[in-house]
């Protein structure tokens, strides 16, 4: 799926594919979200599942995206959104049935348990000091046709 499309184009492209669908950290403040641009309660129908609990998250995003789960009637899952060794299983879901096809993932998310964690402040300074050094070789990150720029000042 090529980046820069938007969210609704991104979701068609993915389901072309066959590929379930989900949204991760809807009401993260430093990271991209869709709560910013005003389009998640749009596209919530078209997926699958939300992300309730997320282990980088700071403040109290989760809790929304727990909320705007139940509204919507999706399932939640737990990630570790793990961008280093040390922070891989900090949390996630624990799921029963067989979860090896799209129809089992999505009847054991459906049941499944969240299984919630932090990660230290010190992975998470792992990422800027990371995106920085890629920032310096000239790796910028596509910004999605959908949302809002952000300005840089306020990019973590």
């Amino acid at each position: 799926i090529p980046p820069g499309l938007s969210p609704v184009e991104t979701i068609a492209a993915a389901r072309a594919q066959g590929g379930l669908v989900g949204i991760p950290h809807p009401f993260d403040t430093f990271r991209g979200s869709l709560s910013r641009g005003g389009q998640l309660a749009e596209i919530a129908p078209l997926v699958d599942w939300i992300e309730g609990h997320n282990a980088r998250l700071v403040g109290r995003g989760n809790e929304q995206a727990v909320a705007f789960a139940a509204e919507h009637a999706k399932p939640v899952v737990a990630v570790s959104d793990a961008h280093s060794l040390i922070e891989i299983g900090v949390a996630y879901s624990a799921l029963d049935g067989d979860p090896s096809t799209p129809e089992g993932l999505l009847a054991a998310l459906s049941s499944g348990e969240l299984v919630p964690g932090r990660a230290t402040y010190f992975a998470r300074l792992l990422t800027p000091v990371s995106k920085v050094v890629q920032r310096v070789r000239g790796n910028g990150r596509v910004q999605p046709s959908g949302l809002p720029a952000r300005p840089p000042e306020s990019r973590p």
